[in-house]
């Protein structure tokens, strides 16, 4: 067993990359300045604390309290990011009350079919709320449309032959969220 916490972490994708990883390098001629795209991404990271090597059964529970910073849906399913502001943040100076002004980091929540133990899940930001439930990963793909649409440079493909086949490669991605099981919702 694993036992840490969950932290975000940056990160800086190139056009060059996202062909690479779809051994489509060859494309970077057709479309000009394609390698030189940058979209920030992140990655959700559990940060070893302590590893336990046999004897318990395995498990996959987290335990995550903070800030609701945004929502949003896909149809019946709900998220949420939750900002964290725990002793694993960054201080950035001193805030009010003497404490350590505190940067957020960020976890995505996941309320299948926008339940959770079979009631209706109403968040907004700002609600601070506490919740326990597992670490899923949720497999999807990323078109070079989208990724070029993020980055802010979708007419990047408007010269290129083949913009439309162009546009519709797609490479594998994983977005890893806390699928919420319980829930405590602090009223303001």
């Amino acid at each position: 067993s694993v036992s840490g916490y969950l932290i975000e972490m940056p990160y800086l994708e190139t056009g060059r990359q996202f062909l690479e990883r779809l051994g489509r390098e060859d494309l970077l001629a057709d479309v000009p300045g394609l390698a030189q795209v940058v979209d920030k991404r992140m990655a959700t990271c559990v940060v070893m604390q302590s590893l336990q090597v046999g004897g318990a059964t395995p498990s996959n529970e987290v335990l995550v309290e903070g800030i609701v910073a945004r929502t949003w849906e896909k149809g019946e399913q709900r998220f949420a990011r939750l900002a964290i502001y725990d002793r694993h943040t960054e201080t950035d100076g001193e805030g009010r009350r003497c404490r350590p002004r505190r940067k957020a980091h960020y976890v995505s929540l996941h309320f299948p079919d926008g339940l959770v133990n079979g009631r209706q899940v109403t968040l907004s930001p700002r609600d601070h709320l506490r919740a326990t439930g597992r670490l899923c990963e949720q497999r999807y793909s990323e078109s070079l449309g989208y990724f070029l649409m993020r980055a802010g440079v979708i007419g990047l493909l408007a010269e290129a032959p083949n913009s439309d086949s162009l546009r519709e490669l797609r490479t594998q991605r994983v977005a890893t969220y806390v699928v919420i099981e319980s829930m405590l919702q602090f009223t303001k």
